[in-house]
């Protein structure tokens, strides 16, 4: 069985796709254009629900307002560069005919080395004796 590696916070997450969307990660293997993003960010959404995604094109085309060619497409994309797996089943349903079915695991050990290239921005701020500081609790 596959262990489930989380994240350490969303905002990690949340930097990450910034970072392989970024022009400055460009030259990294594992650079997504804005459509490949968004369709990863929504599987990463499903894999919330159950890690074993089992959408099919048409669902993520609809839950993610992205033609279904271009699901076909990237999904493949995705598994080449190594965010995503997927296990293919044939099924016979008994009357000879045959059906596919497809689980997409999010390769969480991927996206953790990935999180482990995006640059550290360190804020510094110097706060005025005039400034007003609120703190919300």
């Amino acid at each position: 069985m596959e262990k489930t590696l989380k994240l350490n916070s969303e905002f990690d997450l949340l930097n990450m796709l910034f970072w392989v969307t970024s022009p400055k990660s460009k030259h990294k293997p594992y650079h997504l254009t804005r459509t490949r993003e968004s369709i990863l960010r929504k599987l990463i959404e499903f894999d919330s629900e159950n890690p074993n995604i089992n959408h099919s094109n048409k669902i993520i085309s609809e839950r993610t307002f992205i033609k279904s060619s271009t699901i076909e497409k990237v999904i493949p994309a995705l598994i080449k560069m190594g965010y995503i797996k997927t296990i293919t089943s044939r099924i016979n349903d008994g009357s000879g005919q045959i059906n596919y079915k497809r689980i997409i695991k999010i390769n969480w050990k991927f996206i953790k080395k990935i999180m482990s290239d995006v640059p550290v921005i360190i804020i510094e701020e110097t706060i005025d004796e005039h400034d007003d500081i609120y703190i919300y609790i």
